[in-house]
């Protein structure tokens, strides 16, 4: 089983360490909302209201306009349903614009692990005149989260997978939240 864990935090490490360019569908439109929802009540799963604000990384000052698009896999593990489980298709997925304020907001389902990786939220984070971030996100709640990928984090919060913390409300609904550093080029 340790083994397993192992050679998935690998793959995720290859994955993001190997990312694909970013596609202009991966970029939201301008004008686009700064708060959607990726999957709607009829998905199964527990519900999850994501969010935070995207900030200057030196200055914390608040980035209105930053494209994020965010996606996962569903309940049970799976981006697609075409046999594929293509995260290069992936069926639940968003792009939104952070507001004047900085702010973004998305509602979804909790997503599924697969192949004993910690469950996780892709985020592709773009903005005029600073630097590109594709990273993934883990709920500090997660069964599969170990050890290693806790200290993978822990030496750079910021960059690959940032763990965030959790908490259900009375209706029983998860929320998180994530604020984006960028950087300047």
């Amino acid at each position: 089983m340790r083994s397993a864990v192992l050679f998935g935090i690998l793959c995720l490490l290859t994955n993001v360490a190997n990312a694909d360019p970013i596609r202009p569908d991966q970029i939201a439109p301008r004008g686009a909302p700064s708060a959607v929802t990726l999957a709607g009540q009829d998905e199964p799963g527990e519900r999850v209201v994501v969010f935070g604000k995207a900030v200057n990384g030196n200055t914390q000052a608040p980035l209105p306009g930053v494209s994020v698009f965010v996606f996962h896999a569903d309940k049970e593990g799976l981006y697609s349903r075409d046999g594929k489980n293509d995260s290069h298709n992936p069926r639940i997925r968003g792009a939104i614009r952070s507001a004047t304020d900085g702010s973004y907001r998305f509602d979804t389902t909790r997503p599924g692990s697969y192949r004993n990786n910690p469950a996780h939220i892709h985020y592709i984070v773009t903005a005029d005149g600073f630097k590109d971030r594709m990273f993934e996100v883990i709920f500090a709640d997660e069964p599969f989260l170990d050890d290693r990928t806790r200290k993978i984090s822990a030496e750079d919060p910021e960059d690959h997978y940032p763990i965030v913390p959790v908490t259900r409300d009375k209706k029983g609904v998860w929320h998180a939240t994530y604020d984006i550093k960028l950087y300047p080029q």
